[in-house]
């Protein structure tokens, strides 16, 4: 009996000290991710850092810092998202733009809603219509759509009237709109229901499986 004890007790306390070592390397990576020379008590929440910057929060508002700690944009937006192909969504009195990794307003914020950007192109709304932009700001594919989907594999999924289609990011319609329903492109090939038949589709329109 005190054989097992002594060997309970030994699993005990080897798991206790692999917890500890496991919160340690925890707090070391989340260390590693954090802006250095940041004075971290200056602000309220410091983010990871993505793409060499970090969002930081003071005050309810949001701004950016470089990897080195060094202030980009002081804490002024409203909400902001990670940096994602060199820019960043931010959101100020209820409306959508991006900055560049300067801090500069590259595309004007005057968007009812924005996604990050995916294959060089972000998912923008204004009203009920979504469409996108590069990532200079110009409209690529039009905001006439009732859904859209953000880029997956270079195809981004459209909706108008009750049918889905595909754009590639050159604001090609690739795909017809003629699908009562679909699904992103995952491993080169979509999910899509027209009527009651459901098939995958490669990106050029052809069945390539559960064509029969």
């Amino acid at each position: 009996m005190k054989l097992i004890k002594a060997k309970y007790a030994l699993i005990l306390l080897l798991a206790a000290m692999c917890m500890t070592a496991g919160i340690a390397q925890e707090h070391d990576l989340e260390k590693e991710l954090l802006p250095k020379n940041l004075e971290l008590a200056a602000y309220d929440k410091v983010f990871p850092i993505s793409e060499g910057i970090a969002r930081v929060k003071k005050d309810g508002k949001y701004g950016f810092v470089s990897a080195e700690g060094e202030v980009i944009v002081a804490p002024t937006f409203h909400k902001s998202s990670d940096f994602s192909e060199n820019r960043a969504r931010v959101i100020q009195n209820g409306k959508y733009g991006f900055i560049d990794a300067n801090g500069k307003i590259v595309i004007k914020i005057e968007y009812d809603r924005a996604w990050s950007f995916s294959g060089g192109l972000a998912m923008v709304q204004k009203g009920d219509k979504f469409g996108f932009i590069d990532l200079n700001g110009k409209v690529v594919i039009p905001l006439k759509f009732d859904h859209a989907q953000s880029v997956t594999e270079g195809m981004a999924m459209v909706t108008q009237n009750g049918k889905t289609g595909f754009y590639d990011i050159s604001g090609q319609l690739k795909i017809p709109m003629m699908y009562d329903e679909a699904w992103s492109f995952f491993g080169g090939k979509a999910w899509v229901r027209q009527g009651a038949k459901w098939k995958y589709i490669n990106k050029e329109g052809q069945c390539v499986e559960d064509c029969d």
